[in-house]
């Protein structure tokens, strides 16, 4: 069995899984543009009478603070982009098994996804259980 079919399958496994994470690091991307936009409050609150008073305030947070928080949100933002790409990159993957003929992607789909013994989904698509994966596996090198 090639790598790049080992590859497929494996991506296969996991793409229900890989949407779901996608959808979670975009809603956490979201946030960090919220708190990069300056529309998050930074957790200092003024009362009514300091923000009436014409005299300066004084800082409660340091000034790189805030600094090294962006800087801090601008990276993890990048890291949960990269992610991103490399998730769907694996989506991408998995989706060269739509290419095959149906009897073949209900075969795989019963395989991997339905957790069904090996031998029952032979059985069920008239083949031996080791004619079956060596069907799935030429099938899957031949795609690639």
């Amino acid at each position: 069995m090639k790598t790049m079919t080992q590859l497929i399958l494996a991506a296969y496994k996991g793409k229900y899984r890989a949407q779901k994470e996608i959808d979670a690091k975009q809603l956490e991307i979201i946030e960090i543009e919220h708190q990069m936009s300056g529309l998050a409050k930074p957790g200092m609150v003024m009362s009514k009478e300091q923000l009436a008073s014409s005299k300066p305030m004084p800082h409660t947070i340091s000034p790189d603070y805030t600094d090294k928080k962006l800087v801090s949100l601008i990276s993890r933002k990048d890291e949960l982009e990269k992610e991103i790409d490399f998730l769907w990159m694996s989506i991408k993957l998995a989706a060269r098994i739509e290419k095959l003929p149906l009897e073949d992607q209900l075969m795989i789909y019963d395989l991997y996804h339905s957790n069904k013994c090996a031998d029952k989904v032979a059985e069920e698509y008239g083949y031996t259980k080791k004619s079956m994966y060596r069907r799935i596996y030429s099938l899957l090198d031949n795609l690639c």
